[in-house]
Parts: C-alpha cells; sequence; structure tokens
C-alpha cells in the first residue's frame, strides 16, 4: 500500500487530496483485501480512529493478456448457484460441502473461497468444505449465507454461491 498527500499543507476552505495506491503483485491472497494508514497531521501522528482511513481493494487475475488459444483452454468453473444445506442443529458445528466441476481444458483453481484453497484439474469434481457453527444462531429460523468463489475462469473469476439452512 502506497500513500502520498497531493499537497504538503492545505490552506482553509483548501481541498487536499491522497492518492492510494495498492500493488497487487505483493498481496498474498484473491479477493478483498483490506488495509489501514493513518494521516500524520502537522507531524503529529495519532494512530486513534480519527486520523484512520480504511482502503479496501478487490484483487482479481488478469485475464486480459490471454491469447484466443489460452482463452479456449482455459478452466471452466461449473457450480450451483444456490443450494440448501438442509436442518442443522443449533449449537452445533457441522461441516457440508459445495460441489464444483472443471468443464475446461486447463486446471482450475479456487483462489479464495475465504477460507480454504483448492485445485480442481480438468474435467474433474471437487468438493469445497464449509464448516457451519449455529452456537450464536437462534433455533427455529432460517438463514441464508452468501460464498464467494474465486477461481481462474477468466469468464467468470467470482462464482456466488447462495446457501440456505434452517437452525434447529
Amino acid at each position: 500500500l502506497h500513500a502520498q498527500a497531493t499537497l504538503a499543507a492545505v490552506a482553509p476552505n483548501q481541498v487536499g487530496k491522497i492518492q492510494v495506491a495498492i500493488e497487487s503483485g505483493d498481496c498474498k491472497q484473491y479477493g478483498p483485501v483490506e488495509a489501514k494508514l493513518y494521516v500524520v497531521l502537522n507531524g503529529k501522528e495519532d494512530l486513534s480512529e480519527t486520523f484512520r482511513i480504511y482502503v479496501t481493494a478487490n484483487i482479481l487475475e488478469d485475464f486480459s493478456k490471454l491469447s484466443v488459444s489460452e482463452l479456449q483452454q482455459a478452466p471452466i468453473c461449473e457450480l450451483n448457484e444456490k443450494i440448501d444445506l438442509g436442518t442443522i442443529p443449533a449449537g452445533k458445528k457441522v461441516k457440508k460441502a459445495i460441489s464444483m466441476k472443471n468443464a475446461g481444458m486447463n486446471q482450475l483453481l479456487v483462489r479464495r473461497v475465504y477460507a480454504s484453497d483448492k485445485d480442481i484439474k480438468s474435467g474433474k469434481k471437487g468438493d469445497i468444505a464449509l464448516t457451519i457453527n449455529t452456537a450464536d444462531l437462534k433455533p427455529g429460523q432460517q438463514y441464508d449465507r452468501v460464498i464467494n468463489v474465486i477461481v481462474n475462469d477468466p469468464k467468470n473469476p467470482i462464482r456466488t454461491v447462495n446457501a440456505h439452512f434452517t437452525v434447529e
């Protein structure tokens, strides 16, 4: 993360800007990443919330340089965008799976599911493991959760799965 003020000093009624850049090649994960920076005002460093700026970026693979041939051989991620996980007992941790298939030619890489990484070879199926903790969820209610799957599929690098379940 690089940040630089456009003005060294901001006069009354003048607007100053802070330019922020994230070097995506330095990021160790795909998807949303967050960083904090603090403004030093008049040489005084203050780490309070008043001088804190949150920066969020969504890091994705750059497929723009792939040739037509590479695109034709690219992985294709197939998965159900809506899944019903059924009824889950209250106060428990339960493991469930999301099935996915690589319908493409090259290996499908699951870059991030906000928890685990997997590789799925061409023409193969694989599961993404989920752990659902119902300890803080109310029994007798239905829940919907969104799961984002970031893959190296150039046409659909972010796949969203809507998971539905009931806590009993």
